[in-house]
């Protein structure tokens, strides 16, 4: 219920003007969200991984500055990364922020997001991957890069190279 309470605040700390401001609140919630991340994998009935990433859904859509979005991905890219095995609900909420960050009209958000939904296009198909429920809201994110302001048809202008 904390996080209930505390994120959106965090959220409209990352939205703010002042640019400063805006990159320390993106730090302090990536921050948090990877604590409660590790702690999922602590209590066997933490279920609320999906809770923990929606509000990087929503610095996506609100926030102005490009490096506090490109900070929000780095948070979703790292809490699938390291906690992959354990992210349960959460791969849902992963999944759409990066969906919105591979259709924004930066070039380094979009790049960063199409390097973070790579591996997470890798395990789908791997043995004990994250799940072919998955699979809709995957294309739909591959979808929006497709889309992306930048032009796409293929990975952002500084994208790596492998998908």
């Amino acid at each position: 219920r904390l996080w209930a309470v505390t994120a959106p605040h965090l959220v409209a700390a990352c939205c703010t003007r002042d640019d400063d401001v805006a990159l320390l609140a993106a730090g302090q919630l990536a921050g948090l969200a990877a604590r409660l991340l590790g702690r999922s994998e602590q209590l066997s009935n933490f279920a609320h991984q999906d809770e923990t990433l929606r509000p990087f859904v929503s610095v996506l859509r609100l926030a102005d500055s490009a490096a506090v979005r490109q900070r929000a991905v780095s948070a979703v890219a790292a809490a699938t990364t390291e906690h992959g095995a354990t992210l349960g609900s959460g791969w849902r909420g992963a999944v759409e922020a990066l969906t919105v960050a591979l259709g924004d009209a930066s070039p380094p958000v979009s790049s960063a997001a199409y390097n973070a939904i790579e591996p997470i296009v890798e395990a789908m198909f791997s043995e004990g991957g994250v799940g072919a429920e998955l699979f809709p809201d995957v294309v739909a994110a591959l979808e929006a890069g497709v889309r992306a302001p930048w032009g796409g048809g293929g990975p952002p202008p500084h994208a790596q190279p492998g998908l």
